[in-house]
């Protein structure tokens, strides 16, 4: 999948090179031309300031396009944190077809760096007005049209979305074929911390037949939550969830598709505001070597933490949970114990 057009289009630097010739007699100077002047060009006007997407982004944000690209199909999430009145840092995440996702390592970006590019992209481009649909929901947005020699792009940006795109698309030709290539917003969210196993990992541990079971405390009371996984891949799995709260009779939900980025969002936390350490721990399920994310925020009005922990030797199993949040004098809790860990075959 070709980055270039996404907010990083390098700058080509060209130095004359300066030849010296020895002579007889020194050549006739040539008389000094004038300089042209340069060409004005309107500004490129964004519908966000760096105030705005400072506001937007808080202490880290995470935007995840669907990508198309001819016929390749995949996503791509990108990220930014540790924000500060000069920049952020940015970390990508790709994943093209049915491969392993590949994590891009952090790197610094300047505001001047990161609206800069995107200004120079769409340097030229015809600005209209418009809705445009994208997984993530409907947007009023800016769309800008840019003709290039590898066909017409169009990048469409909302108020609603600071510092990222809607939609972006390629459209021309490849060889003799028609080609496309397309980013479609899917959704926002934090950064979370990195769980302790590759997708390919949790692909395996999870197999179609695989069977998590755990017993729920909370401000409402007790519950039995089941986990079925119908069918699994590199992707993703389908599973099937069934809960009865107090004793009464188990509800069965229908069956839900998630990928493993999904999934563990589920119950990952944020990165900022987070500690990590590492706990053996003994449940009804057996004993587990750890790694334990515990967060922690306040807002006004409010208070919530979480603490989860992960089973370092089985890849993609949450043992335990606990959610607390207290909105003023009104306090709620929430936790998971794994109780059973039947693996499919």
């Amino acid at each position: 999948m070709n980055r270039t057009i996404l907010f990083s289009m390098a700058l080509l630097l060209l130095t004359p090179l300066g030849l010296t010739v020895a002579a007889d007699e020194a050549p006739e100077r040539p008389k000094p031309r004038p300089e042209p002047k340069p060409e004005k060009t309107a500004e490129i006007e964004l519908p966000w300031t760096v105030e705005d997407i400072r506001k937007g982004w808080g202490k880290g944000v995470s935007f995840l396009l669907d990508v198309e690209s001819g016929t390749d199909r995949g996503w791509m999430r990108w990220e930014a944190e540790n924000i500060t009145e000069k920049g952020f840092d940015e970390v990508e995440i790709q994943c093209k077809n049915d491969s392993a996702p590949h994590f891009g390592k952090p790197r610094p970006r300047t505001w001047d760096k990161h609206l800069g590019s995107l200004k120079e992209e769409l340097a030229g481009a015809v600005k209209s007005k418009g809705e445009v649909e994208v997984p993530y929901g409907k947007f009023e947005c800016d769309i800008y049209t840019i003709t290039k020699s590898e066909g017409t792009q169009k990048v469409a940006l909302s108020a609603r979305v600071p510092g990222m795109v809607v939609m972006m698309e390629l459209e021309g030709e490849r060889g003799e074929k028609p080609h496309l290539e397309r980013y479609t917003l899917r959704s926002i969210d934090a950064p979370v911390c990195q769980a302790p196993w590759n997708f390919d990992k949790i692909a395996e541990n999870f197999k179609a037949g695989t069977k998590t079971v755990y017993a729920g405390k909370s401000s409402q009371g007790d519950a039995r939550i089941e986990y079925h996984v119908d069918a699994s891949d590199i992707k993703g799995m389908t599973f099937t969830a069934t809960e009865s709260q107090g004793g009464g009779e188990p509800k069965k939900a229908e069956p839900a598709t998630t990928s493993w980025d999904g999934y563990l969002r589920y119950f990952v936390p944020p990165r900022y505001d987070t500690k990590t350490s590492e706990e053996k721990i003994k449940t009804p399920a057996g004993e587990f070597e750890c790694v334990v994310f515990a967060h922690s925020t306040e807002s006004e009005g409010g208070k919530a933490s979480q603490k989860v922990w992960l089973a370092k030797n089985e890849p993609g199993l949450m043992v335990r949970c606990e959610v607390e949040q207290q909105f003023g004098d009104k306090k709620m809790f929430y936790n998971m114990e794994l109780t059973e860990f039947v693996k499919g075959k």
